[in-house]
């Protein structure tokens, strides 16, 4: 095989193994508005950062409440929390909630809320039903109709590990070619 062939085709597996590398797991940041009606009047924005192929339970440190109001709590300043599912029957659902009891359980005689939003890893969720509970009553409301808008996203960023392999396949193959160039002059 002449190098005339061998150097096209090292920039190509390459370039391909590049981007291959490029496209793995990378954190993503959604601001989430939601609008829930039926048996609960509640609305409220949320700024999530998670990576979509992990998953999440009770975490609390990269959840953000920008506003929130439920017609029913009797306090709206529960500490919250988010859930995530990568995998499984449910993957892509988002579950944001108060910690009473853990993001995904919600008990009756609680002061506590939970939002289920589906494919929150692409750019059209949905809304899939938000619950809530105080402690003055013994039952769950629940609505299932309702809005979810993906108000903002900060999209993928590279490993650095990837870059740092993109960058040195790259210099590689600018050395070839400058070698290619000295030999032929």
């Amino acid at each position: 095989m002449s190098i005339r062939l061998r150097l096209p085709l090292a920039i190509v597996a390459a370039f391909f193994a590049g981007f291959t590398t490029i496209a793995h797991a990378s954190s993503i940041t959604e601001t989430f508005d939601f609008t829930a009606t039926g048996a609960v009047a509640a609305s409220g924005s949320f700024t999530v950062t998670f990576d979509p192929t992990l998953t999440y339970t009770d975490d609390s440190t990269d959840l953000t409440v920008n506003s929130f109001s439920d017609s029913q709590l009797l306090s709206t300043s529960v500490p919250a929390g988010f859930d995530y599912l990568s995998t499984g029957l449910h993957a892509g659902e988002l579950i944001i909630g108060g910690l009473v009891n853990g993001v995904s359980i919600l008990d009756e005689g609680t002061n506590d809320y939970g939002l289920v939003i589906g494919a929150a890893n692409t750019a059209d969720p949905t809304f899939i039903q938000y619950s809530s509970s105080t402690t003055s009553t013994s039952f769950i409301s629940e609505d299932d109709s309702g809005t979810v808008t993906l108000v903002g996203i900060v999209g993928a960023t590279p490993e650095p590990s990837s870059l740092t392999l993109l960058g040195t396949g790259v210099l590689g193959l600018a050395g070839a070619a400058r070698r290619r160039f000295a030999r032929a002059a």
